[in-house]
Order: structure tokens, then C-alpha cells, then sequence
């Protein structure tokens, strides 16, 4: 009789669920209906244990689950491992604003590495994660922004050759990242700093570039100039290092006094990470040797 009743309780609740767009949220309620209907009292004993338990299982899921606003929080922090830990368990999913995320956390984690080891692995690791996440989220410009950042860095581990030779690929993720967010300041830092540094090449890598492309990578102070000047206007005084930069493309192309403004821009910069230690620190010496006093 109550396998009778049962299954009849069942059948009407799932009428109802088929009109639900989101089961999982409402078989809790279609359930309270049902129970408010008083249709058994054996069911009335039985049914919100289900209920109860149907209900509880969704809402740990659902706290399990790492919340975005939270995990850039923690960034904006530096609690790098306490994001590695929350995202950990989603390194082999699907959710492309986790895997970039943690790619992104592992990185900043070599950065402070007790030794050479440890920083290849925590890098090789986030770039297989930013791999993945590629793979997945074609469109979504972090994605492109740490593929390039992460790419670089292995290639630091992999000798001259292998660096000069994704030296194309690293830009090309960038522009995309670009493409996807033209008001990434930071990425169009990045691209200042490739377009520099290309530009400077020493004359054995540009060698070793020749004998792999058949037209090596180039660039010039103008077209870095040019990426560091909109970072700046999109974002004023943003970032040491780009203040940095722009002072140091000037001075190449002899243009002192806008040399000297940014440069003292960057050496007063208040300095909260090592990356404004360090600008500060050297924009300092470059003033020092153009004979800038104060």
C-alpha cells in the first residue's frame, strides 16, 4: 500500500519538476508542495529526510565551489598559496576563469621559490594549467595574457635558442590578449617591453634569431614607445615599471628631458612590491649616471 502511494507521490512530483528550469534548486520546494498537501502520514515521516538530505548535499556543492571575487581578493593580497590550495582540486575542469587563475597563482609562486628546482616545476606546471585553459577559452583575453607570460618563463629554462624561438608566439598571445581587452594596461606594458627588448637584442642572439627565422623578430623604440604610452594613459602612474621603461625609450632616442620626467616619476614611485624596489632603485642609478641630481 505505501509502495502504492510512493510511487503515485513520485510520479506527481515529477510532473511538476519537468516545467522547472533549474531542478536542482526546486526539488526541495516541489517537495514542501507536495508534503503541504498532507497526502500520508508515513510519507509526511519519510519525505523531508530525503528533502533534507537532497538539499544539504546541493548546498555543499554549491560552498565547495571557489568564488571569483574571493580568489582576486586573495590575489590583490599576495596569499598566492591559499589560491592554489581553493583551486587545486578544478586543475583538471573545464572552468577557464579557475585554470587561468591558478596558472596565473603558481607563477607568482616562482617567483619567490627557495631554489631553481622548485620555480621550474611550479612554472611548467602553470603553463601545462594555461595550456589547458587555452584549449578551452580561446576568447578570453587572461587566458592569451598568462599563456604568453608563462611561455616566456619556461623558455628561461630551456636556453637562448628556445626563447628567441618563441619570441613570435609570446607577442602574438599578447596582441590577442590585447585584441580580446584593449585596456589592458598591463599587456600593453608587456608589449612595450618585448618591443624594447627586441630592439636591443644583442647582436650573437640576433644571429641565432636568423639561422631560425627566415625574417627574425624586430621591432624599434617607437613601436615600444607607443604600447607603454597607452598603458599610461589608460591607467596613470599604474605601474613603476612602465614609468621605467618609457624613461629608458626616450633616453635611447635622446629625448632627455622627457627621459629625465619619467625616470624621476619612477624613482619617487611608493614603492609596495620588489618589481617598484626595483625600478625605483634603478631609476635612481640611471639618473645618477646622466648626472641628475635631485
Amino acid at each position: 500500500m505505501i509502495l502504492r502511494h510512493l510511487r503515485g507521490a513520485f510520479a506527481h512530483v515529477f510532473r511538476q519538476y519537468r516545467s522547472q528550469v533549474n531542478a536542482a534548486k526546486n526539488i526541495p520546494a516541489l517537495f514542501s508542495a507536495f508534503l503541504g498537501a498532507g497526502r500520508n502520514k508515513n510519507l509526511l515521516l519519510w519525505i523531508p529526510t530525503v528533502t533534507t538530505v537532497h538539499t544539504f548535499s546541493w548546498s555543499r556543492q554549491q560552498s565547495n565551489e571557489p568564488n571569483i571575487k574571493a580568489l582576486d581578493e586573495l590575489f590583490d593580497q599576495n596569499k598566492f598559496e591559499e589560491i592554489c590550495q581553493r583551486l587545486a582540486p578544478h586543475k583538471d575542469g573545464d572552468n577557464v576563469e579557475f585554470l587561468w587563475r591558478y596558472a596565473r597563482a603558481l607563477y607568482k609562486r616562482s617567483k619567490v621559490a627557495a631554489n631553481e628546482t622548485d620555480k621550474k616545476n611550479l612554472v611548467y606546471e602553470a603553463f601545462a594549467v594555461v595550456e589547458r585553459a587555452l584549449q578551452r577559452g580561446a576568447k578570453v583575453s587572461p587566458v592569451h595574457k598568462w599563456y604568453s607570460i608563462l611561455l616566456d618563463a619556461k623558455s628561461h629554462f630551456e636556453g637562448t635558442k628556445a626563447r628567441i624561438t618563441v619570441t613570435e608566439k609570446v607577442k602574438e598571445h599578447m596582441l590577442k590578449a590585447v585584441e580580446l581587452d584593449p585596456k589592458d594596461s598591463t599587456t600593453l606594458y608587456m608589449l612595450g617591453l618585448w618591443c624594447y627588448e627586441v630592439t636591443v637584442l644583442p647582436w650573437y642572439q640576433r644571429k641565432i634569431a636568423s639561422t631560425i627565422f627566415a625574417k627574425p623578430p624586430d621591432s624599434s623604440y617607437e613601436e615600444a614607445l607607443s604600447f607603454c604610452e597607452r598603458a599610461e594613459k589608460i591607467s596613470p602612474n599604474f605601474y613603476s615599471l612602465n614609468l621605467l621603461l618609457i624613461g629608458k625609450i626616450y633616453d635611447k632616442l635622446g629625448q632627455k628631458d622627457k627621459a629625465v620626467e619619467f625616470l624621476k616619476r619612477a624613482r619617487d614611485y611608493i614603492p609596495l612590491t620588489d618589481d617598484d624596489i626595483n625600478a625605483t632603485k634603478e631609476a635612481k642609478e640611471i639618473l645618477t649616471s646622466m648626472g641628475v641630481k635631485n
